[in-house]
């Protein structure tokens, strides 16, 4: 694949199936495909429900700028064709002071293929090796059932559940933090 300016903001992450990379301008007509999808958009916590195409390319302009500060918004890409599929992001929480959550989203054309558990040991695997981390966590909707699969199938551990104020959606929800500690990671490696 060629070297993009993209991938000069961010070396990307290449797993079996997937290349996670910084996003490039090219994408913001697909995520705004993918995010103005309520679908999509009905579990997140930061996506507003009302998602407008100049969204797009202002969070891809956003998220570029946002590496440089450590926060990690990629697009999950397929590695043979570079096709967007969604997005995972490590970033500091919003909730806890020095603590890293992780996110995703991803199109409902590539639900239930392994894609997010792929993407999320990606992501982890540069957490815990390259900003070396002690722990990453994970907020998920008590009835979003295909996220809880996902942290349990990556190792991570139900905890407390909080109430999050989505200002997106206008509401206030349930979230349950996961947690997996880089030791617990370490062993399932």
């Amino acid at each position: 694949m060629p070297t993009t300016e993209a991938d000069r903001i961010f070396e990307p992450i290449e797993t079996q199936n997937l290349r996670l990379r910084a996003w490039q301008t090219s994408d913001a007509d697909q995520i705004y495909a993918y995010l103005s999808d309520r679908a999509v958009t009905r579990y997140t916590g930061s996506i507003p429900v009302d998602y407008q195409r100049p969204m797009a390319d202002a969070f891809v302009e956003d998220a570029r700028g946002r590496i440089a500060d450590r926060h990690w918004d990629l697009a999950i890409a397929g590695l043979s064709d570079d096709r967007l599929l969604g997005a995972v992001g490590l970033m500091k929480s919003r909730t806890w002071d020095g603590v890293y959550g992780i996110g995703y989203w991803l199109g409902p054309a590539h639900w239930g293929k392994g894609i997010v558990p792929e993407a999320v040991d990606a992501i982890l695997g540069f957490a815990f090796r390259s900003v070396d981390l002690p722990f990453v966590i994970a907020e998920v909707m008590p009835e979003n059932a295909a996220s809880r699969r996902v942290m349990e199938k990556c190792g991570f551990v139900e905890g407390e559940t909080h109430d999050v104020h989505r200002a997106g959606h206008g509401d206030t929800v349930p979230m349950i933090v996961y947690r997996l500690d880089r030791a617990d990671w370490e062993g399932r490696q």
